[in-house]
C-alpha cells in the first residue's frame, strides 16, 4: 500500500522573507524562487547500488585549479555515477557551505563543487537541470557567503542555479523503522526522481563525533517548521525534543536518530567528500585547519562515513548516528560489504574531550544551556534502536 503523504509551503515570517529575499539574489538572478522551483523528472527512478564503493583519491593539500580534475578523476574511479546518468537526469548537488570559509576548512571548496558540475557537463547533463541546494542554519547574507567563497561567479559562469532549499515546499513522509522520527517533512524537489550528490566537508562535530554524508542532510531539512524561536534558522528541534530545554551532551542525543531517520527516507546517490583540508578538534565552525589531501568518492553514505571514520582509527560502531544507520539498513556498514580503492594512507583525529574549556565553551554557546557535557566520541555500546532510545532518554516522535 502506498504511504500517505502531506504537503506544506512553510510558514514564513516578514523578516525571515526579506532575509530569504537578500539571501537569494544570486539565485533569483540565475532563476525562480527556490520555494517555487519546478524540477524536472526524470525518466527513470533511482536504484539502490548492490555493492558499496568507497574511493580515497589522493589530491594536493592546496586548492587550485587542478583540484577540479583531481574531483573528475577521483568520480570516474569510484565507477559508479556515470552507470545513474543520462541527458535527462536532473541533478541536485549539496554541499556545505555554512558560512564565509577563511581557512578552507568550513566549507565544500568552490574547486570542488565546480570539478563536479564540469564532470556532469562533460557527461551531457544540461545546465538547466542541475542545481546547487543548500539550507545552512547560521544567520547571515548567504549571498555574501556564496560571494567571498567565489560561488557565485562559478555559478553564473556554468548557468547553475543555486536553491534555498531550507525554504522550499516540503512533503511529510513516514519514516520506516524509525529511531527517533516517526515522520518527517523532506523537500518535495528531493522526492520526484533527481540524482542527490552528496558533497560534505569532512569536519569533527562537537555532538556527533564526525560531520559527513549523513550528517551533511540535515542542511535539505525545512528551517520554519524545526526551529525554536522566530527569526532563527537552527533547525533546533531535529537535535533535541520540544520538551527538553537542557539536554546533556553528546547531545542533543536526539541528532543521531534524527540524522539515521533522514537517511532512510532521502537516498544519496553519490558522495564527493572534500577531504582535501580538513577540520579537526573544534569542529563544525571553529576547529583547527588541517591538510589532509584527500578527495573520497562512493555510491553509498553509511558506507563512506563509516570507512573515513575507519581510516581515522575510530571505531563507526561508537558513533551513534552510523550505528543507528546500520541498524536501520540504510546502507552498508560493514567492512566485508564495502569495496574500498585508492589511496590506503590513515590520519588521525583529535577529539577535545569533555574537560577541555574551549569545547565547553564552544558547545555551550552553539546550542544554549545544558545540564552536562559528555565527549562527542566514542559513544556508549547499543545493539537495537531501542536500546539507543533507553541511553538518549527518547520516545518516538513526530
Amino acid at each position: 500500500m502506498k504511504k500517505k503523504t502531506s504537503f506544506i509551503k512553510q510558514k514564513i515570517t516578514k523578516r525571515d522573507f526579506l532575509k530569504i529575499v537578500a539571501a537569494t539574489s544570486v539565485g533569483l538572478a540565475l532563476g525562480r524562487m527556490s520555494s517555487y522551483i519546478q524540477i524536472p523528472k526524470m525518466l527513470t527512478p533511482n536504484k539502490t547500488p548492490e555493492k558499496a564503493v568507497v574511493n580515497f583519491h589522493e589530491s594536493s593539500l592546496a586548492y587550485s585549479e587542478q583540484t577540479k580534475e583531481d574531483v573528475k578523476k577521483a568520480i570516474e574511479e569510484a565507477e559508479c555515477l556515470d552507470k545513474i546518468l543520462d541527458s535527462n537526469s536532473t541533478v541536485v548537488l549539496k554541499p556545505n557551505l555554512m558560512s564565509i570559509d577563511k581557512n578552507d576548512a568550513i566549507t565544500t571548496n568552490v574547486f570542488v563543487i565546480e570539478g563536479v558540475i564540469e564532470y556532469l557537463e562533460e557527461h551531457g547533463i544540461k545546465n538547466d537541470r542541475m542545481f546547487l541546494a543548500e539550507g545552512p542554519c547560521c544567520i547571515f547574507d548567504i549571498n555574501e557567503m556564496l560571494k567571498k567563497n567565489r560561488i557565485s561567479t562559478m555559478l553564473k559562469k556554468h548557468k547553475v542555479q543555486f536553491v534555498y532549499i531550507g525554504f522550499a515546499e516540503a512533503e511529510k513522509v513516514d519514516v520506516p523503522n524509525p529511531a527517533y522520527k516517526k515522520s518527517l517533512y523532506i523537500p518535495k524537489m528531493l522526492r520526484e526522481g533527481s540524482i542527490l550528490i552528496n558533497m560534505p566537508k569532512l569536519k569533527v562535530h562537537n555532538i556527533t563525533g564526525l560531520t559527513m554524508c549523513m550528517k551533511n542532510l540535515i542542511g535539505v531539512m525545512p528551517i520554519s517548521l524545526y526551529t525554536k524561536l522566530e527569526g532563527s534558522f537552527q533547525r533546533t528541534y531535529l537535535h533535541r525534543p520540544k520538551d527538553d530545554e537542557k539536554a546533556p551532551l553528546p547531545l542533543c542525543e536526539a541528532i543521531h536518530g534524527t540524522i539515521a531517520d533522514i537517511n532512510s527516507i532521502i537516498k544519496t546517490d553519490f558522495c564527493v567528500v572534500d577531504g582535501i583540508v580538513f577540520m579537526d578538534k573544534y569542529g563544525p565552525d571553529k576547529g583547527t585547519p588541517t591538510k589532509l589531501g584527500f578527495i573520497i568518492t562512493g555510491n553509498d553514505p553509511l558506507a563512506v562515513d563509516a570507512t573515513i571514520a575507519r581510516r581515522a582509527g575510530l571505531n563507526p560502531n561508537k558513533i551513534a548516528h552510523m550505528k543507528l544507520g546500520a541498524l536501520k539498513e540504510v546502507g552498508k556498514f560493514n567492512e566485508d560489504e564495502i569495496d574500498v580503492i585508492g589511496s590506503k594512507r590513515t590520519f588521525d583525529v583529535n577529539f577535545p574531550g569533555k574537560d577541555d574549556p574551549e569545547f565547553i565553551k564552544q558547545t555551550k554557546a552553539n546550542l544554549g544551556d545544558v545540564s552536562e557535557v559528555t565527549d562527542n566520541y566514542p559513544y556508549p555500546e547499543f545493539n537495537s534502536i531501542e536500546e539507543w532510545r533507553k541511553i538518549a532518554r527518547l520516545d518516538l516522535t513526530d
